[in-house]
């Protein structure tokens, strides 16, 4: 599999919310943002990359237990995941608890999944981690498909989200192979 970086969304305000939420509400799904470090989860070979938004190889890296999780649920190599690790200021908070949340599939069996609309890259994701072992620490973002401008003020009540993120159904990925570009069809609202 060729690395690619991950989407970003573009910024909005909570009015754009308001008007989703009235105009196109079925047209989204939305997920919280959460506080952590966005690591997408790379699968290949036997081993597990993780990469960083910003550079090309995550330069922190999770303790070894939340790693040996993750491999525990043997996803099958050539698939690439991307996620957020819920690291070392989440951990404060959770009282020394790390773990991953998983939320869109990069690649599957080795092929990239980015020319398919969200809502069946998601479908494939779910499917994926439900037919998987659980563990605690690997959660799948469930997502939101009304009532987004309440989502948002939902998530001002919890400590460790920053707003939400809502990402078209049809939306493909960009995945550039040289770094993160805006998806236009990707939107995230904060509060922080």
């Amino acid at each position: 599999m060729q690395f690619r970086w991950p989407d970003d969304p573009l910024r909005v305000g909570p009015a754009e919310l308001i008007r989703i939420d009235r105009t196109e509400p079925v047209q989204w799904f939305g997920t919280f943002k959460w506080d952590g470090w966005r690591r997408p989860i790379y699968i290949d070979n036997g081993t597990i990359q993780l990469f960083s938004k910003h550079d090309w190889q995550a330069k922190k890296i999770p303790p070894r237990a939340l790693m040996d999780e993750l491999r525990s649920m043997g996803f099958p190599d050539g698939t690439a995941i991307d996620a957020e690790w819920m690291g070392p200021r989440c951990a404060e908070v959770m009282g020394g608890r790390h773990w991953f949340v998983l939320f869109d599939l990069l690649y599957l069996k080795g092929e990239w999944q980015g020319k398919e609309p969200h809502e069946t890259r998601y479908a494939r994701l779910k499917a994926l981690f439900n037919s998987r072992s659980k563990t605690p620490n690997v959660i799948l973002e469930p997502v939101v498909e009304i009532g987004f401008e309440k989502m948002f003020e939902i998530s001002k009540g919890m400590a460790l989200t920053e707003g939400i993120v809502l990402k078209g159904r049809g939306s493909r990925l960009k995945g550039n192979l040289k770094r993160c570009e805006d998806n236009g069809f990707w939107l995230k609202c904060k509060w922080r």
